[in-house]
């Protein structure tokens, strides 16, 4: 802060300066004051190094400069501009020295004393562009070319390609006052800056190094070493000025370091506080945004190009990341979910002060590049550093007091521990979390004999088909081997789409899908949804298990599929001694039913009406009603729909045919049998294994024979379970 309260105060006196500074003509050093130079002749004109130096206020085209952006008139040609000044010496012994001062500039240029070249920087040529002048220089004047007494000439001719910027402080004075005016201005602009630069490289190395060294590794070291070698990079093109640097790789990889610094420190925060964290999506996102732009500064060949990118780069990126650095900062804050975060807050404020200053002054061309924001961002270095290592020393001092406190009885704690956990997923084999919940109850010893509740769910049945057959050739290992193995690809079709399993039985699965919103809010649970989802995993699994079996000479295995949603009673049922958890109603029944019917039609999976009409995303499952049935035990018919997967193939070969086979249906319902078994037979023919129209046509051609009588509704009644 003390450096950024002189550097105003040294801009609020030179803007003073350059205020009362006299005209070009007019300039008069004393050898007390120093003579700042305000007020320039200026002409712009093609390229040519080393000619009109003889410009005066008649010169064609001849401007008068006082700051600000250099004017440019000139189009499609390769320029010079011009800038001369006059001055005159006066009460200076001829054995004392004078030296100029030559600020920052964004162009190469060479300096003229009375008509004769005394100092050079940069070059621009056909085959090389240097223009980044990062340092200021002491100019000596030879004593030889002074006119004491009389008017003497400076000329600067500046060699831009597109720049435009202002032209930096320019005054005379004796070389120890400029000499130390040079060491202050590049020490600050530069050799702190390096000195950053290095430091932040260490730091970055040490917590990688200690990243990959600890078993227990934290992200928030690893995205920090990855923003402290990112701000490295950022200033490499501030640390490396010299003439022979390539500038054009050294600014690509400034402007890429720059976007990492972004990137990470967002992703620093983000992991940090937690605010924003667990959204994966946006950790993608900002993260592959940001490292995007980043490389991509490495394909920029020119710096009209890489200053393009990066200006969209900086509304794409780096301004938008800080504002969310702040936003999160701000969140966290308010939320009080870590210790620390005033250090964050205050190296944040920094930087932000000083990319306000470097803004500012850019807008107004007083200076040639942003370098404030360099320290803004190595405050954040500093005040993460300091973060993580009073979180270093805090972890290190909380183990060596854990480690003391479990010393004293530590094998009886973790005998303990283990024999707890043990029972506590042994329940829970049995028992599932999500059975509890629905329960209304959150601990194991809560729950008692009796307990029941009313909830909205889909539940799932399935079962293998022919499974006594399947097992009658195996070993009794063999079968426990093989059902585990089928039954674990199951669960984990369940468990994937929002669903758990509440029972095994025998080779069958119950399964139920539930919603934190009840149908008494008002809501459409989404349990419909993932229960068919959860269908279509199980198909894709069962298909890569009959892969795996058939490699062991296995014969494939089929299954079916029942799904139902409604009003269901979940509870505990039992004695004292023995308790087990159900779940009861009319539509497990019916689930059950489906499950069972799936034998009948053949078909994979059968879903109620109940399901279908309780779906938000209809539109994201192909569906095919099958049927309309009665089942024993229930007085009203109820629709049954078949679920088909667009990537099987048997299914999408069904899909093709699905509006004749509908309209095959609306007859058969309808009781024109005839037509509906001509279009039965034609979609035999069409798909011989495909078994629901081979149902149809067998009772169209029963029905022709024995028609129904008037009370004939289409429902087809099942008096068998």
């Amino acid at each position: 802060m003390k450096i950024t309260v002189k550097i105003a105060s040294l801009a609020f006196l030179l803007a003073f300066c350059c205020a009362s500074a006299p005209a070009a003509g007019g300039n008069i050093y004393n050898g007390r004051e120093r003579l700042l130079f305000s007020r320039f002749l200026l002409l712009e004109s093609p390229l040519d190094r080393g000619q009109q130096l003889s410009i005066d206020e008649n010169t064609p085209g001849v401007l008068t400069y006082t700051g600000g952006a250099i004017p440019s008139s000139l189009k499609n040609c390769k320029k010079m501009y011009t800038f001369k000044v006059l001055f005159s010496i006066l009460e200076v012994p001829s054995t004392e020295f004078i030296s100029l001062y030559m600020g920052l500039t964004e162009f190469p240029y060479a300096i003229y004393l009375n008509g004769s070249e005394i100092f050079r920087k940069g070059r621009n040529t056909d085959t090389y562009y240097n223009s980044s002048m990062r340092a200021a220089y002491e100019i000596f004047l030879p004593p030889a070319l002074l006119r004491r007494g009389g008017p003497n000439e400076i000329v600067l001719q500046a060699y831009p390609r597109s720049e435009k910027t202002s032209l930096d402080i320019l005054y005379i004075d004796s070389p120890e006052n400029i000499s130390q005016a040079v060491f202050l201005r590049n020490f600050v602009g530069i050799n702190l800056i390096q000195g950053a630069m290095v430091l932040s490289l260490i730091i970055g190395l040490y917590f990688f190094i200690l990243y990959l060294a600890e078993k227990k590794r934290q992200k928030t070291r690893f995205i920090f070493a990855l923003f402290c070698f990112g701000f490295f990079f950022a200033t490499i093109s501030i640390a490396t000025f010299h003439d022979t640097s390539n500038e054009q790789l050294m600014e690509n990889l400034s402007k890429l370091g720059l976007l990492l610094s972004s990137t990470f420190i967002l992703r620093f925060f983000m992991e940090f506080t937690g605010v924003l964290n667990r959204l994966k999506a946006v950790r993608i996102f900002v993260t592959s945004l940001g490292c995007i732009m980043a490389f991509s500064f490495l394909f920029q060949r020119s710096k009209e190009a890489l200053t393009s990118w990066f200006s969209l780069a900086i509304l794409v990126v780096v301004a938008p990341y800080l504002f969310l650095c702040l936003v999160i900062l701000a969140i966290a804050i308010i939320q009080h979910r870590q210790k620390g975060l005033g250090l964050l807050l205050t190296g944040f404020t920094v930087m932000i002060v000083a990319v306000i200053h470097d803004v500012l002054y850019l807008s107004a061309n007083a200076l040639p590049y942003a370098w404030l924001i360099t320290y803004g961002f190595f405050s954040i270095v500093l005040s993460i550093f300091a973060l993580l290592a009073e979180e270093q020393a805090r972890l290190y001092h909380e183990s060596l007091q854990s480690e003391a406190d479990i010393l004293v009885d530590r094998n009886r704690i973790r005998m303990l521990n283990d024999e707890l956990v043990k029972q506590k997923d042994s329940f829970f084999r049995f028992v599932p979390t999500e059975f509890l919940q629905l329960l209304g109850r959150t601990s194991v010893v809560d729950i008692k004999l009796g307990d029941s509740t009313l909830r909205y769910l889909t539940i799932m049945f399935t079962d293998i088909r022919r499974f006594t057959s399947i097992a009658e050739g195996m070993l009794p290992m063999e079968i426990f081997e093989f059902l585990n193995s089928y039954l674990f690809r199951m669960e984990k079709a369940v468990l994937l789409n929002g669903g758990f399993v509440d029972k095994y039985i025998g080779d069958g699965v119950m399964a139920l899908f539930s919603s934190d919103e009840g149908k008494e809010a008002g809501k459409n649970p989404m349990s419909a949804d993932n229960s068919l989802r959860a269908a279509l995993h199980i198909k894709r699994e069962l298909h890569i298990f009959n892969k795996e079996i058939e490699a062991r000479h296995i014969l494939p295995i089929q299954i079916g599929i029942g799904i139902n949603t409604g009003d269901v009673t979940l509870g505990t049922v039992g004695s004292d001694t023995r308790l087990d958890t159900t779940v009861i109603g009319d539509a497990v029944n019916l689930s059950s039913r489906l499950e069972s019917l799936t034998k009948l039609y053949r078909t994979q999976t059968l879903i109620s009406e109940n399901t279908v009409l309780a779906l938000e995303r209809q539109e994201d499952f192909s569906l095919r009603l099958i049927d309309t049935v009665s089942v024993p035990g229930r007085i009203k018919s109820v629709k049954i729909f078949e679920l088909l997967d667009p990537t099987i193939e048997a299914d999408a070969l069904i899909m093709t045919a699905l509006q004749d086979f509908t309209d095959a249906v609306s007859l058969y319902r309808a009781g024109n049998f005839a037509e509906a078994l001509s279009l039965f037979n034609r979609l035999i023919e069409r798909n011989p294994g495909d078994h629901v129209p081979v149902i149809y046509a067998e009772r169209c051609r029963t029905f022709q024979k024995n028609m129904p009588d008037g009370s004939w509704d289409g429902v087809f009644r099942i008096n068998e379970k």
